[in-house]
């Protein structure tokens, strides 16, 4: 029991957890695409993700952090297609670069690896998405990137 708020200590939410995990994909693929790497993990990449972002060498989402970076560096192109027809009046090349790897990052994890513990995979993607956004990014990109996500999730 923690004694300062009177509550019981548990394990550790999964919600919040995967929250983290998102949050760590999001960050190390902006500080590779700020290096100019992609492909394979380095060295720095191990830094970044244990000693700047704070996960642990023995997270049980460090399979997931690495393959999700793998996955929608190697498939950027192809989302980048599936994602400008949905900006109106934007291009990819336009949007800021943390916008731009928010939707990169929830259009793989929509479109390859929907959440399976969701009843509405689509609509768990779209407000993790918000929420990279709401801290990430700036208060106008959290209705763009909703708007977005939601055009791609309804034409999927």
């Amino acid at each position: 029991m923690d004694e300062a708020n009177g509550s019981v200590e548990s394990a550790e939410n999964p919600k919040s957890s995967r929250r983290k995990a998102r949050a760590a994909v999001l960050r190390l693929l902006y500080a590779r695409e700020l290096r100019g790497e992609a492909g394979g993990f380095t060295p720095e990449d191990d830094f970044t993700l244990h000693d700047l972002l704070e996960v642990p060498r023995d997270d049980d989402h460090l399979p997931y952090i690495r393959r999700m970076v793998r996955a929608v560096e190697k498939s950027a192109a192809e989302l980048d297609e599936r994602i400008a027809p949905l900006l109106r009046g934007w291009t990819i090349e336009r949007l800021t670069r943390v916008d731009r790897l928010i939707l990169r990052f929830a259009a793989y994890e929509m479109l390859r690896e929907p959440p399976e513990e969701a009843d509405d995979p689509g609509a768990v993607v779209i407000a993790a998405a918000i929420d990279m956004a709401r801290v990430y990014s700036t208060d106008e990109a959290m209705p763009f990137v909703n708007g977005v996500l939601g055009a791609l999730n309804r034409n999927t």
